[in-house]
């Protein structure tokens, strides 16, 4: 009886001393695990840098172009990745945007063989390595920083004209509402600074400046720039209008005089444009255009035209094959030319 008691009183002292010590015992928690989370406010794409409010879309492009003129051919491959960072302040969306770009140009000429020459079979292509495309600072309708002028953001459907634009440092500032918007910028004129005084310098602190207005209702809509160069004096115009005439098609025209050449455009006195677009499947595209130049070059007399097409294919998405044929006849240049293009781009 005495060893039954003793054998029940120790087995209940060792449950209480085992107890006490898992009481006491640290058990570690895992750690949180923070998924990435999707950002709708800005649209697709967006998701929220873990730990902040600030929304990022990364996007971008890897293009093959095959051109062809009437003396070869040439190859060129260009990369690009943008960076869009946005949130919502009290003053409008801070965006702030970065775009890099790098090229790899071949002239596509045949690579000797090795064997009969005795000479390198490597052809060296021309590479631009990465380079800023655009940076700027966005909030509300305030943009500082390096991106396009509105002379180039004006234009017509297609990749048949050339209807100007710069790449500009500018601070501008836009306004939207009910389908109109207007807009102002101060660019940069890029003049040289000698610090050591030299009398030839011309640099000063007055920008170029350019201004827009438009609007869009439904199929239609209307855009109107000006561009004032501070160091050549003269002023550049355009003018642009869209319509949709037919489901899934588009008409454009487009015109442009100038006093002069400016930074933002110096091909010719005036010069008008027109474009038609039509979808005509789920992945195939059409496009037809032609442009006149008149005075080209600002030279009397000496005009110019172009005409050409291009058929674009999605066969599946994010993929463009793009065919494109393009006609110039130039008096300045004295002769007519004929190039084609073929283009190959998956964009994400």
């Amino acid at each position: 009886m005495k060893l039954k008691s003793l054998l029940i009183g120790s087995a209940a002292a060792l449950v209480a001393v085992s107890g006490a010590r898992a009481a006491d015992a640290i058990i570690a928690e895992p750690e949180p695990v923070e998924y990435v989370r999707v950002c709708d406010a800005f649209g697709a794409g967006f998701f929220y840098i873990p730990g902040t409010e600030t929304c990022l879309q990364i996007s971008g492009f890897v293009r093959y172009d095959i051109n062809i003129n009437e003396e070869g051919w040439e190859k060129n491959t260009k990369a690009a990745i943008n960076f869009d960072a946005r949130s919502e302040t009290e003053l409008g969306t801070l965006r702030g945007y970065i775009a890099l770009r790098a090229d790899a140009f071949g002239d596509g000429d045949p690579v000797p063989n090795p064997a009969e020459d005795g000479v390198d079979g490597i052809n060296p292509l021309n590479q631009s390595g990465v380079y800023l495309d655009e940076a700027f600072i966005q909030l509300g309708g305030l943009t500082i920083g390096l991106t396009y002028d509105y002379f180039d953001g004006i234009s017509i459907g297609g990749e048949n004209d050339s209807l100007g634009g710069a790449q500009v440092n500018k601070v501008a500032y836009d306004f939207a509402s009910n389908g109109f918007n207007a807009g102002i910028e101060l660019v940069d004129d890029n003049d040289d600074i000698d610090f050591a005084g030299d009398p030839d310098n011309d640099s000063d602190f007055v920008p170029n400046v350019g201004v827009t207005a438009g609007y869009a209702s439904g199929p239609f809509e209307v855009d109107a720039v000006v561009a004032y160069d501070n160091d050549t004096e003269e002023f550049a115009a355009k003018l642009r209008a869209n319509i949709e005439v037919t489901e899934g098609g588009k008409f454009g025209i487009a015109g442009v005089y100038a006093s002069g050449a400016t930074y933002t455009w110096d091909a010719a006195e005036w010069s008008i444009a027109a474009s038609y677009t039509q979808k005509l499947s789920d992945t195939i595209s059409a496009s037809i255009g032609a442009q006149y130049w008149a005075d080209e070059g600002f030279v009397a007399g000496a005009d110019a035209f172009s005409i050409g097409a291009n058929v674009d294919w999605t066969p599946v998405t994010n993929f463009l094959v793009r065919g494109q044929i393009q006609y110039v006849d130039s008096d300045l240049a004295g002769d007519s030319t004929v190039a084609g293009r073929i283009r190959f781009q998956r964009s994400f």
